[in-house]
């Protein structure tokens, strides 16, 4: 009666939704879970030089190696976020995300030992 036409209205709304939404969905999903290390990634593009001088003036390495280690950084999360996205060697991507994540942590806990 008047009870299943309300609940199926609400039903039926949500599958065409699906219906329509549901090749997009998955590509808007998998960048949603990259967009951190695709927002730091294109940061560190843009601020290559300031990037690079605060890794030289923390660890006092020079700027070479300073320039590598941001370049490994970029482009590690670029890379990953690309590989990612278009879904091609999804796992190697994913462990050198975390690889990057690592070496994130481990180098503020060098810069930082009360990180």
């Amino acid at each position: 009666g008047h009870m299943d036409r309300l609940m199926s209205e609400p039903r039926w709304r949500f599958f065409w939704f699906l219906r329509l939404t549901k090749h997009y969905l998955p590509h808007v999903a998998r960048l949603c879970l990259v967009s951190t290390f695709l927002e730091d990634g294109v940061r560190m593009w843009f601020q290559w030089a300031e990037q690079s001088e605060y890794i030289d003036s923390t660890w006092g390495c020079g700027r070479f190696l300073a320039g590598v280690f941001v370049l490994l950084n970029l482009l590690g999360q670029l890379g990953g976020c690309v590989l990612i996205l278009s879904r091609n060697f999804v796992q190697y991507a994913c462990f050198a995300l975390f690889g990057i994540i690592s070496l994130q942590v481990h180098t503020m806990h060098v810069v930082s030992p009360c990180f």
